[in-house]
């Protein structure tokens, strides 16, 4: 889908966050008791982990919330790098997660397990996997749509949730054959834990790399060279640079004409370029058009940044 309008986005990512939130309580809620009851130490650990989706979700709301103002005279690229903002602390937050889980779990190996999951601890593992599982697609799903990277970040916390409640059920279940096998509980939770760490870098970076300016993929700025090579009256163009505001991508281009036509005939291919850039790329908020005679010096050099 081309260029939806913010007005048709917001709400779409604002609903699929309000349902996660409110499943998220009832798992919470579900798991602890699970984990109190089943005694199982890897069950604690995910619900604890559900807690930090909690967390994300409310952050993610706030960060939709304000990237969903419109541009003024402070901001005049929007609000949109709130959304990037929130995604680098989703990261964060997961990360102190998962060291969190790693520690408790070998705290409680050093010390010895004394305890025997039972069934409980079984049922909600397996019930977090398929509720996180389909949570996980249904915020990707919009998150793609919307091209938020506050929702992406958020789906993975989902996923990264599910994938823990998979370990969980392997290490209840295990305990559960044989109370031998006891110490599964929590060496599966210290995998839960290197699992959310490495879940928690992916997103940090990502976020990272937008906050510092890092240009869109290059699918994308070909998607932009071809459009632009498709106008009638663009010769050549050169210095394209993009990056990301949010869900957004911002683009300033310098484009070559024919020396001899007048300021107002470069000024229509320059607009024509803009409007078509905006039609055939995806989530392009603002496209900035720079018209330069053919075989300017300044154009020689044909960098690409």
């Amino acid at each position: 889908m081309l260029n939806s309008d913010k007005s048709q986005k917001y709400p779409k990512a604002r609903r699929v966050t309000w349902i996660g939130l409110i499943i998220n309580v009832g798992l919470i809620s579900f798991k602890v008791l699970a984990g109190i009851l089943g005694h199982s130490a890897a069950l604690i650990a995910d619900a604890v982990h559900s807690v930090s989706d909690l967390i994300s979700d409310a952050l993610v709301l706030v960060g939709l919330k304000i990237s969903a103002r419109p541009i003024d005279e402070t901001h005049p690229y929007g609000h949109g790098r709130v959304e990037t903002i929130v995604a680098f602390l989703v990261g964060l937050i997961l990360g102190l997660v998962g060291i969190g889980i790693g520690f408790k779990a070998i705290n409680i190996m050093i010390q010895g397990v004394s305890y025997t999951p039972r069934l409980i601890a079984l049922l909600a593992a397996l019930t977090s996997i398929v509720v996180k599982e389909w949570l996980y697609h249904y915020t990707i799903r919009v998150s793609r749509w919307t091209n938020s990277p506050s929702l992406r970040a958020n789906a993975w916390h989902h996923r990264s949730d599910a994938f823990s409640s998979i370990a969980t059920a392997l290490g209840v279940g295990g305990a559960m054959l044989n109370p031998q096998w006891v110490i599964l509980d929590p060496l599966v939770a210290c995998l839960v834990a290197v699992f959310v760490v490495e879940t928690s870098g992916k997103i940090t970076w990502r976020a990272f790399l937008e906050l510092v300016d890092t240009s869109v993929n290059q699918e994308t700025r070909d998607q932009i060279e071809q459009a632009a090579k498709t106008v009638p009256g663009v010769i050549g163009l050169h210095k394209l640079k993009t990056r990301h505001v949010g869900s957004e991508i911002f683009v300033d281009v310098h484009i070559e004409v024919d020396p001899q036509i007048t300021v107002t005939e470069g000024h229509n291919i320059a607009t024509r370029l803009k409007n078509f850039i905006l039609q055939q790329v995806n989530n392009i908020a603002e496209v900035t058009v720079h018209v330069e005679p053919e075989g300017d010096s300044l154009s020689q050099v044909k960098q690409y940044l």
